[in-house]
């Protein structure tokens, strides 16, 4: 599996190809008003609007700091048998490569942490161990996500 990584806090994480519809850089997020403060907003993308999650403040490490390689992911966070994308906005730091990770190497199936349904299995890599990060459980986590104004189209799907 190809895993897009990045950093929280200094430590390593992944989200599964598969889920990432693009990577932008970290631009204007309207805030929500009394919105949990991981949600930091809405990203205006594609004629849409997609509810921005801070990775470090979800994880209560702190807001993902302003640098040239923080970015935000935008996921695919439908969950299992979802019919139509579900588009987060993820803000990570370092966002940086592209792994491929092998089954035979999973360290372990994931902690089941109650607060963070959202961290999923652990994997040995050449740097060190690699957590990766389940959208679907984001978004199906105890705090509602917005919906979307209009669901964005991927480029080359038309009306974008």
């Amino acid at each position: 599996m190809l895993v897009l990584t990045f950093r929280v806090a200094g430590v390593a994480y992944g989200v599964a190809v598969a889920r990432v519809v693009e990577v932008v850089p970290r631009v204007g997020i309207r805030p929500l008003p009394h919105a949990p403060a991981h949600l930091v907003g809405l990203l205006r993308y594609r004629g849409g609007a997609v509810p921005v999650v801070d990775l470090g403040l979800l994880m209560a490490a702190g807001p993902c700091r302003d640098r040239l390689d923080t970015r935000i992911i935008l996921v695919d966070a439908r969950g299992p048998g979802g019919p139509a994308p579900s588009w987060l906005g993820l803000v990570a730091e370092r966002v940086e490569d592209v792994l491929a990770v092998e089954e035979a190497r999973r360290a372990a199936a994931g902690p089941e942490i109650r607060e963070a349904p959202y961290l999923g299995a652990i994997y040995e890599t050449d740097a060190g161990l690699l957590q990766l990060v389940e959208p679907g459980r984001i978004a199906a986590g105890s705090t509602p996500m917005p919906t979307p104004i209009s669901t964005p189209t991927r480029a080359g799907e038309g009306g974008a």
